[in-house]
């Protein structure tokens, strides 16, 4: 198992390198993670990039920082279609279904349905599921976000398919940026994505600018950063097997798969 110390801020590089030189046993690798460039001497990664901005004090003003563009795909979703953001745990078959049909379609493992429910019960209501529905019903996506001090991260989503023809995706993160002002909180935190990847192209697309992340490695006996994400080519046939599969046995390997990705 690797060893994962999170670290966005810089003024922890002292104390990262003194707990590397403190634990070199026990595990084949460290990982620090830097918001902007990392501090100490270890084999940079610099793969990912973190997109966050200022919430302002008022709902109506967030419409206002989406771009032009973005912005009529949410009025279109709206006004149009009529979507609408529902929230409550009586959405959480639905958006299980919508995550796992996601992550398929990306060739990628999927959690199980019980480690979603521990992470809800375990935030409580520091734990958001929100989605968008049709005037008729139907959940188009969901997302799971968590609440930390002043921040809103949607950490978890799925959608149904071609739902970008209706400007359901603009939708939904303007509405959970509302959602997130009238909750008192000031900041979203729009996660992590690969640099030149679609979602990376979304989030700019919705206004947020990135910040590169810094992940460095340490390797006590030797070693190279795993490189357990797309780019890799020795990704391209599991991704195969993984978007193949029929759904209901995607839900059973991929709990599997997922206990053993370092």
């Amino acid at each position: 198992m690797s060893l994962r110390v999170e670290l966005l801020d810089l003024r922890f590089a002292r104390e990262a390198d003194r707990f590397v030189a403190r634990h070199p046993l026990g595990s084949p690798f460290h990982e620090t993670r830097w918001l902007g460039p990392g501090l100490t001497r270890h084999e940079s990664f610099p793969l990912y990039e973190t997109y966050r901005r200022a919430l302002p004090a008022h709902v109506e003003d967030v419409l206002g920082l989406v771009p032009r563009k973005a912005r009529a795909e949410v009025r279109k979703a709206r006004d149009r279609h009529g979507l609408q953001l529902v929230g409550g745990p009586e959405l959480f078959d639905d958006f299980y279904r919508l995550y796992v049909h996601n992550k398929q379609s990306l060739g990628s493992p999927v959690f199980a349905p019980s480690y979603f429910r521990r992470l809800l019960d375990l935030f409580g209501p520091r734990a958001l599921l929100h989605g968008l529905r049709t005037p008729g019903g139907t959940l188009l996506s969901a997302v799971i976000s968590l609440r930390a001090g002043g921040t809103l991260y949607p950490y978890y989503s799925g959608a149904a398919p071609d739902v970008d023809k209706l400007g359901a995706n603009n939708a939904m993160y303007a509405a959970l940026m509302e959602e997130s002002v009238r909750l008192g909180l000031h900041t979203f935190d729009f996660g992590r994505s690969r640099s030149n990847s679609g979602p990376a192209a979304f989030k700019r697309h919705m206004g947020f600018e990135p910040t590169p992340l810094d992940y460095q490695f340490f390797f006590p006996h030797g070693g190279h950063p795993p490189r357990i994400n797309p780019d890799n080519p020795r990704m391209v046939l599991p991704r195969r097997i993984l978007a193949s599969l029929p759904p209901w046995l995607a839900r059973m390997v991929g709990p599997a798969v997922m206990r053993n990705v370092p």
